[in-house]
C-alpha cells in the first residue's frame, strides 16, 4: 500500500480541545478505534509516525479523525 492522499484542507477541530468546541457527547470508543486503524495502516506501510497525540490528530466535520503532522515519522525494516 502507498499513501495516496496528502490534503491541505482546514480541517474543524484539533482531537486535544475537541471536548471544549464540541457541544454533543464524544464518543469515545469509536475514536479509539480510529486512531488504532489508522496506525495499523500505517504500520502495514512499515511506518512510525513517532510523534503520536492529541495535538497530532484532527476531527473533521464529519466526525473522522485525521492524523496530522508526519516529520516525525521513521520507515522501519521488516
Amino acid at each position: 500500500g502507498y499513501i495516496t492522499k496528502i490534503t491541505f484542507n482546514k480541517h474543524n477541530v484539533i482531537l486535544l480541545y475537541c471536548y471544549k468546541n464540541i457541544s454533543r457527547d464524544l464518543n469515545i470508543t469509536i475514536y479509539m478505534n480510529s486512531i488504532y486503524i489508522g496506525i495499523r495502516h500505517l504500520y502495514s506501510l512499515k511506518l512510525t509516525h513517532n510523534n503520536l497525540n492529541p495535538i497530532n490528530i484532527t476531527v473533521d466535520y464529519d466526525d473522522n479523525l485525521i492524523i496530522l503532522n508526519f516529520r516525525s515519522y521513521k520507515r522501519f525494516s521488516e
